[in-house]
């Protein structure tokens, strides 16, 4: 065996994921992805855009990982921040889903029709054949972390 332990330690533990990944196979893809991905804060894309998806405001964005860094398993990872009264319009989910995660505030979450209030550590799973919008209808702003998969 290994000898590695539940916490991972022992005399014959990968140094790192990458080290683990080495291990597993040598494909061409894999030489890409041991390389482990670090994106540092002041390297992220800024993103400002009016009415998005038909909603209101202007909504700043941060993609936090690029799409093209994540090999077609997903296709968005920022970190939206909203203003009192802005918004992401109505929009349906085909061969994609997208996760929310509330980072601070408060949003309101409308998914076909049925209107959710969403705090800091909530979370919304949208899937494929799914509509959804959100709000921020409070007096404060709000961050939330916005995830859209391939599925």
């Amino acid at each position: 065996g290994d000898n590695i332990g539940p916490a991972g330690i022992g005399p014959n533990r990968p140094q790192n994921i990458c080290e683990r990944k080495q291990n597993r196979d040598d494909s061409d893809r894999s030489l890409f992805l041991r390389r482990l991905l670090a994106v540092r804060k002041e390297n992220q894309r800024l993103q400002v855009r009016d009415n998005v998806r038909s909603g209101n405001g202007r909504l700043e964005n941060r993609h936090i990982v690029e799409p093209d860094a994540m090999f077609g398993s997903a296709t968005l990872f920022s970190e939206f921040f909203f203003d009192p009264g802005d918004s992401i319009g109505s929009h349906p989910h085909d061969n994609d889903a997208e996760v929310y995660y509330m980072l601070e505030g408060e949003l309101v979450l409308i998914e076909d029709g049925v209107e959710t209030v969403l705090k800091e550590g909530d979370a919304s799973y949208a899937h494929s054949g799914v509509s959804h919008a959100i709000e921020n209808r409070s007096d404060k702003p709000a961050k939330m972390l916005a995830v859209i998969l391939k599925v």
